[in-house]
């Protein structure tokens, strides 16, 4: 998953991949908070995994980190203090945090490239997504169509997000948006701090994937480089 890398964060007894005080950590696949054996099966990464690596390669003498990013994101929790966090660790040392994007940058992905010193896109990347999801499927139509009746039994009004047809309560419905819209503000504040946009700059982007010329003029990335 990372070349000759193991992400489990317990010491290793493998060399890490720097040469010449330049560390790579590879930032490919899904994105996860922390590392399991479904997330080297789907080719992804934790976040979890990414600290121990910034770590390491400062622990080894790196003068400069680049990280290699191909990925759509992933899981939004745990992603804004891991990348607090890999900051700290670089700023502590004294090291030159560079991100370069070999593809796609998208949505947590770009959450974790943004607190970098420089972002450099490929000509072709893209790079963006700068917003919050969940997919849910409502499925009542479809039972009531083959003759199937929901049944709940629980104890306190909101253990249970359905209502009596199988369809999604309303109030859950606005207790999800309530939350997706108190992340996407972090999310936007995130950006801001370390990107220097404004949070209105952020939100104007409406989470869309930008390829890289735009990316540029729009502040998302700094340079771009094959």
């Amino acid at each position: 998953m990372y070349d000759d890398w193991d992400e489990e964060p317990a010491p290793r007894t493998k060399k890490s991949n720097l040469t010449n005080g330049v560390g790579v950590i590879k930032m490919n696949g899904p994105l996860v908070n922390k590392h399991s054996g479904w997330t080297a099966m789907c080719g992804g990464c934790s976040y979890e995994g990414i600290v121990a690596q910034a770590q390491e390669l400062v622990n080894e003498g790196a003068k400069t980190i680049v990280m290699s990013i191909d990925s759509g994101g992933g899981e939004a929790y745990g992603v804004f203090l891991a990348s607090q966090e890999v900051r700290k660790i670089v700023d502590e040392a004294g090291v030159n945090l560079v991100r370069y994007v070999d593809g796609t940058c998208a949505s947590a992905a770009y959450a974790m490239a943004c607190v970098c010193d420089e972002l450099i896109g490929n000509p072709y990347c893209e790079v963006g997504s700068i917003g919050v999801l969940i997919a849910l499927q409502d499925k009542s139509k479809m039972l009531a169509d083959i003759g199937v009746k929901p049944v709940f039994i629980s104890a306190g009004k909101d253990k249970i997000p359905y209502a009596k047809d199988g369809s999604f309560r309303k109030e859950f419905l606005e207790d999800l948006q309530m939350k997706v819209d108190k992340l996407y503000n972090s999310f936007a504040e995130h950006v801001s701090m370390n990107t220097g946009l404004t949070v209105a700059e952020v939100k104007g982007t409406e989470a869309k994937c930008f390829m890289a010329e735009d990316a540029l003029n729009l502040g998302l990335i700094n340079k771009i480089m094959s």
